[in-house]
C-alpha cells in the first residue's frame, strides 16, 4: 500500500470498493501526513476547482475491499455505527493502533458532503487528533466533527473580492482601449464632405458621394472617438452592418457562456474536481437554463432592434443627413448622465447599448432593451474574466502555502 513516507504524498484518500453499499457518494475517508495534511485535506472545494486542481499533485488513491463477517451487518447497523466500523477498519489496515506513539505517526480523517442544491454548504470532516492515538485510539473522538480554521473562509472571501475587482477593472480599461481603436478609424466623403449631395463627374455621368476611410492619429476623446466609429459604421451597407451585428451576438454567445462556466465552477465545483471521488447530486442545471435563456434572448432582441431601427429609418424622409443627426444626440446622453458618467463601469454599458441602436430611435423600449442586452454584455465579461483572476491568484496562494 502507497504510505505517506513519499515526499510529494500529503492525503491518501481510500478508494472503497463496492462504495454504493459501504458509503452514500458523499464521504470520503483519507489517511493523512502532520501538519499539512489536514489543511489540505479540509480545503473548500471551490478553492480546489479554481486553484486548477493543483493539489492533486499531492493526493494519492489507494483501492480497498471489505469483507462482512456476517454478511448484512453493516446495513443493519445505526449511522454512527457505521462510521465506528469504517473507521476501525480502517486502523486495523493501516496498522495505526500498533506504530503510533502520539507524534509523527499521521492520522485518520472523515469528510461529509451536504449535496444540496449547492455544493458550497457546509462540509463537516474529522480527524484522530494526537491525544485520540497516544494509547487507545477512541474512534468516537475520531469522528467528532473539527471546525474549519477561521482563515480558509477569509482567504476564500479575499480571493473573490480581489478577482472580482480585478476582473471588472480590466473589463472597463479593455473597453475603453477598444472605443479609442475603433474611434480612430473615421469615415469622410471622398467629393463633398458631410454632405449627401450627389455631383458631376467631368465625363459628365452621375456619381454618388462613397465615404474614404481614414484613421485618426491625434487623441481625441472617448465621445469623439465613439462618433466617429458609429459615423463609419452608418457609412457601410445594410450587408456589412448585419455581419457586424451578427459577429456581435456570436461574441455574446461566447461571453455568456465563459459567464455561465465561471458560476458553475464556483457554485458546483464538485463536477470540475476530478480528483475527489464524489459523485456530485445533479448537473449545474440552474447556469445552464440561464446561459440557455440569455443565448436566447441576445439572438431574438438584437435582430429585432436593427430590423425595427431599419424600417424607421426607411419610413421617414428626414433630410438631415445621419451622421449629423447623431452628432447632435450622442451628445445628449452625456450630460444627461453627467453623475452615472463618473461611474467608470457605466461607460461599456453606454457604449454597447448605443452601438445596438445606432440611428437613434425615441423608442424607450428599444432604449430599455439596449441598455439590457449592454449590461448583460459587461456583467458577461466580467464575470468570465473574475474565474481566470481567481484561480491565478488561488493557485499562487496555494504554491506558495503548501509546497514549501
Amino acid at each position: 500500500m502507497r504510505t505517506l513516507n513519499e515526499g510529494t504524498t500529503r492525503v491518501v484518500y481510500f478508494d472503497i470498493a463496492n462504495n454504493h453499499y459501504y458509503n452514500d457518494n458523499a464521504t470520503l475517508y483519507a489517511w493523512i501526513r502532520d501538519s499539512v495534511g489536514e489543511p489540505m485535506f479540509s480545503l473548500p472545494i471551490d478553492y480546489i476547482a479554481v486553484a486548477l486542481n493543483l493539489p492533486g499533485a499531492f493526493i494519492h488513491y489507494q483501492l480497498i475491499n471489505f469483507t462482512e463477517s456476517t454478511p448484512g451487518c453493516y446495513k443493519q447497523s445505526s449511522s454512527f455505527c457505521q462510521k465506528i466500523l469504517i473507521m476501525s477498519a480502517l486502523v486495523n489496515i493501516t496498522g495505526l493502533d500498533n506504530r503510533c506513539n502520539g507524534t509523527n505517526c499521521g492520522s485518520l480523517c472523515r469528510r461529509h458532503f451536504s449535496l444540496g442544491e449547492s455544493d458550497l454548504e457546509p462540509n463537516s470532516y474529522s480527524c484522530c487528533s494526537e491525544k485520540s492515538l497516544e494509547k487507545h485510539i477512541d474512534l468516537a473522538e475520531c469522528i467528532q466533527p473539527n471546525r474549519q480554521p477561521p482563515y480558509i473562509s477569509i482567504l476564500t472571501t479575499f480571493t473573490i473580492i480581489l478577482a472580482s475587482l480585478l476582473s471588472f477593472s480590466s473589463v472597463v480599461k479593455i473597453s475603453d482601449r477598444l472605443v479609442k481603436h475603433l474611434g480612430s478609424t473615421m469615415s469622410l466623403l471622398n467629393n463633398a464632405a458631410n454632405t449627401n449631395i450627389s455631383t458631376e463627374s467631368t465625363n459628365g455621368k452621375k456619381n454618388e458621394n462613397q465615404y474614404k476611410k481614414i484613421h485618426v492619429l491625434t487623441p481625441v476623446t472617448a465621445e469623439t472617438s465613439k462618433y466617429y466609429y458609429f459615423k463609419y459604421l452608418m457609412s457601410l451597407s445594410l450587408g456589412y452592418q448585419i455581419g457586424y451585428y451578427t459577429m456581435f451576438i456570436l461574441f455574446n454567445w461566447l461571453l455568456i457562456s465563459a459567464a455561465c462556466l465561471s458560476l458553475a465552477i464556483q457554485t458546483r465545483p464538485l463536477h470540475f474536481v476530478p480528483g475527489v471521488k464524489v459523485i456530485p447530486s445533479d448537473l449545474p442545471w440552474p447556469e445552464i437554463y440561464a446561459g440557455i435563456g440569455l443565448v436566447a434572448f441576445y439572438t431574438i432582441t438584437i435582430p429585432l432592434i436593427r430590423y425595427h431601427i431599419y424600417a424607421n429609418k426607411k419610413c421617414k424622409n428626414n433630410s438631415e443627413p445621419i451622421h449629423v443627426r447623431y452628432e447632435w444626440r450622442s451628445k445628449r446622453p452625456y450630460h444627461r448622465f453627467f453623475i452615472l458618467n463618473k461611474f467608470k463601469f457605466w461607460r461599456p454599458m453606454q457604449f454597447v447599448s448605443q452601438f445596438i441602436r445606432v440611428y437613434d430611435t425615441t423608442s424607450p423600449l428599444i432604449r430599455i432593451l439596449s441598455w439590457v442586452c449592454g449590461f448583460i454584455t459587461i456583467a458577461s465579461f466580467g464575470i468570465a474574466l473574475q474565474i481566470t483572476f481567481r484561480a491565478i491568484i488561488s493557485a499562487s496562494i496555494f504554491i506558495i502555502a503548501y509546497s514549501l
